[in-house]
Parts: structure tokens; C-alpha cells; sequence
């Protein structure tokens, strides 16, 4: 009978082998993306699928880690270690590049929004969420602190964004037409 810790090391290890099928499939679709004459429509398609599959290769990378961790002591670490350099390995440098200009395109926004003093509704909301994902695919990708980027620029852009949501939230407050006040 297998130990709990013994149970999340193969639950990691498979969610590993898993990731290792996303990069095989991401690495098929970088190949067709670069191939010559292929029509827009077919490569925004492609870039779609690459988009997605990254997403699931970060979840599973992010999921094995998450798995590994909690059981302690194991055997299969060593193993573990091996599978998770070789993914993160090949993903890692097709895809710093692409994060770091994500990263790059929210502090954009960020600092327009911020200095234009003009907020939409929502906006807050989906950088804090894009930001989350590339945290996470750095957190995946085994790569902070990034290259290029100076110690504590990541932090600096979250409290920003959290301003932006706060001055979000001031600006766009809802009626609470069930309280006597209107608010």
C-alpha cells in the first residue's frame, strides 16, 4: 500500500509527463507557425492553439509543483527534479521573451491609465487578472527574477495595478439602492 507523499510524488509525476505532451504539442505548432505561406487566418488559429496550450502547460507544471511539495519527503523527487528541468527546460526558452513583453504591455497600461487620470470599469480587473497569469508562468517557468527586468519591478508593478483598482473602485462605486442613504 502507497503513502500519502508516496501518492502526490506519481500525482506530480504525472501531471509532468502530461506537460511534457503540451510542450511535444507547442512544439508542433511553433514549427507550423514559422513555416513560410501559411494564409493569416491559419496562423491566428495556430497562435490560438499555442496561446492555449501554454496556459496548460503552465497549470500542469504549476499543479505537479503544487503536488510535490505537499508530500514532504519522496522518493520520486530526484526523478521529479529531472522531468520538471527537462519541461521547463524547452518551454522556458521559447516563452521568457513572450512573457516579459506581457509583462511589459501591462506596465503600459498601467502607467497611461494612471497618468491619463481616465479609468474604465473592469480595466483593474483584467490586468490584475493578466498579471496573475504571467506570475504564474513565471512561477512555472522557474525564472524570477526575470533578466532584463530590475529586482522589484515585478512588485512595484502589482501595487500599481492595486492604485489603479483602488481609484477603480472610488471612482466607479455602485448605489446600494436597497440602503436608506443611496449608498
Amino acid at each position: 500500500m502507497s503513502t500519502l507523499s508516496e501518492t502526490r510524488g506519481l500525482k506530480a509525476l504525472h501531471y509532468l509527463y502530461s506537460a511534457r505532451e503540451v510542450a511535444d504539442e507547442m512544439e508542433r505548432l511553433r514549427t507550423a507557425l514559422t513555416a513560410a505561406g501559411r494564409p493569416a487566418d491559419e496562423r491566428r488559429v495556430l497562435m490560438e492553439d499555442f496561446d492555449d496550450a501554454t496556459v496548460r502547460l503552465c497549470n500542469l507544471i504549476l499543479l505537479a509543483m503544487s503536488e510535490i511539495d505537499k508530500s514532504g519527503e519522496n522518493p520520486l523527487r530526484v526523478r521529479f527534479d529531472q522531468l520538471l528541468g527537462q519541461v521547463r527546460g524547452r518551454w522556458v526558452t521559447q516563452h521568457v521573451l513572450q512573457v516579459t513583453e506581457r509583462i511589459r504591455q501591462i506596465d503600459d497600461v498601467v502607467a497611461r491609465t494612471l497618468s491619463s487620470g481616465l479609468c474604465r470599469l473592469g480595466l483593474a480587473h483584467r490586468l490584475e487578472s493578466a498579471f496573475a497569469e504571467v506570475r504564474a508562468a513565471l512561477n512555472a517557468m522557474g525564472v524570477e527574477p526575470v533578466d532584463g527586468l530590475e529586482p522589484g519591478y515585478l512588485d512595484d508593478l502589482s501595487s500599481r495595478i492595486s492604485v489603479l483598482a483602488r481609484i477603480e473602485t472610488t471612482t466607479f462605486r455602485m448605489l446600494d439602492l436597497d440602503c436608506p442613504s443611496g449608498g
